[in-house]
């Protein structure tokens, strides 16, 4: 070994250096290391006799789960001594335990499967062993990604006309296989099916040249989580969407808020404008044209990220007690529909005509009107008693004709429920928080 470790041209210290670190290498590499001291010596012999590994082996269960499977793969790979800071001490028990907990389900589904190749490997090289343990590992991950992103591909060549493939584009040069290389080397197999679609897009869909190459090194450089925000994007673009907190529809700016996404996701979004997606209006042209790209049409709806919409038609709120208008909207998110607030404008001079609402509802009690208020309104609903619904107190603080009246004293759920049953708006179940 010293004669190899020897380099013509090198200065001494650097000889020396050399050989130092290679001894730590074999220290910790070789099956049968060659420890100093004669004590040390003579116990390395010792645990790698035949006959003392045989006994290891013959202590392990059976090999019927993944926890015996690892055992043995520990049993052949594991040294029994750990070298640190040139002291000898024993590894540690709970070595499986941990090695296990760090297995996804899948790993292990993985391990399992390959106990019949796992077992010809008792008493071999300890590298032997762990190399053919984690080989397995990787390959089936490896195959199921391709098993994904094949499935994904299929799936999208249902939506895709084959007869306007231009298949004679001399710019179409990315290849399959490229897209394929790309998707295995991405450390994030989540986005798998995004390299599916975007494929469809460049071969299938005459995705135009200029985007191409850009759509591929910004879908690299993205994460999976990054791409489910453009997704939110999008999807509140298209679609007027229950908000968590408030009664409006939920917009862009509110997706796109640093101060809600946090230091990464304020980054995220800093990213999203230096690609072209994003803009102080929202996701651009070029955004909308990469999401596409990059999801499938059913991933681009409220209910893929388990939104809800705004029904089409709000219901409209006179307002008797300011105290009421807060739960009586929560009421109507519930069932996602929107209220609107009428002022008493609505009704001066000749805009004395039905409101553009399916129903009116008025809020009382109405005891801090003033006689000219309630005149007006009264007329109204005499005018136009089937849009005019009434919450009041018993006994009535607003005279008009109404359709339907309820007491403030009900519980507003089911208020809010029989009302939107009378104009045939979908009344959604409960929520349970």
């Amino acid at each position: 070994m010293d004669c190899k470790l020897a380099k013509p041209g090198l200065p001494r210290k650097l000889q020396d250096f050399r050989k130092r670190a290679v001894d730590c290498i074999l220290l910790s590499a070789r099956p049968r290391t060659v420890l100093k001291g004669k004590w040390m010596a003579e116990h390395a012999r010792e645990c790698c006799k035949p006959q003392k590994q045989a006994n290891r082996i013959q202590s392990l269960p059976q090999l019927n789960d993944v926890t015996s499977a690892f055992a043995l793969t520990s049993a052949v790979c594991r040294p029994p001594l750990k070298i640190r800071n040139r002291v000898a001490v024993k590894a540690p028990r709970n070595l499986m335990e941990i090695t296990m907990k760090i297995f996804t389900d899948r790993d292990r589904a993985a391990l399992k499967a390959a106990i019949p190749k796992l077992a010809p490997l008792v008493g071999a090289d300890k590298f032997v062993g762990a190399y053919e343990a984690f080989k397995i590992l990787v390959d089936s991950r490896r195959e199921e990604r391709v098993n994904r992103y094949c499935l994904a591909l299929l799936s999208e060549l249902d939506e895709v006309d084959l007869q306007e493939i231009n298949s004679g584009d001399e710019n179409l040069d990315i290849d399959f296989g490229d897209l394929l290389q790309s998707c295995m080397d991405d450390s994030d197999s989540r986005k798998t099916e995004a390299y599916a679609r975007l494929t469809v897009a460049i071969r299938l869909r005459n995705l135009d040249a200029e985007y191409r190459r850009y759509f591929i090194l910004a879908l690299k450089q993205l994460s999976s989580k990054e791409l489910g925000l453009l997704q939110q994007g999008y999807v509140a673009r298209h679609w007027e969407i229950v908000p968590e907190e408030g009664f409006d529809v939920l917009n862009q700016a509110t997706v796109y808020d640093p101060k809600k996404l946090g230091i990464i996701g304020g980054l995220s979004v800093e990213v999203f404008r230096r690609l072209g997606f994003l803009d102080d209006d929202g996701i651009t042209a070029l955004g909308v044209i990469f999401v596409e790209s990059t999801h499938s049409k059913d991933d681009l709806t409220p209910d893929a990220l388990e939104w809800r919409v705004w029904q089409e038609n709000p219901i409209a709120v006179v307002v008797g007690d300011p105290r009421k208008v807060v739960p009586f909207k929560e009421a109507m998110k519930n069932h996602r529909v929107k209220v609107s607030e009428l002022a008493d404008s609505v009704l001066g001079g000749a805009r004395n005509d039905r409101v553009a609402f399916n129903a009116v509802a008025f809020l009382g009690p109405f005891g801090s009107w003033s006689h000219n208020q309630r005149m007006k309104w009264s007329g109204y609903t005499d005018k136009y008693p089937s849009q005019c619904m009434l919450i009041d107190a018993e006994g009535g603080s607003l005279n008009g004709r109404y359709c339907k009246t309820f007491s403030v004293h009900d519980p507003l759920d089911e208020t809010a429920r029989s009302m939107l049953r009378h104009y045939n708006y979908i009344v959604d179940d409960p929520i349970i928080p």
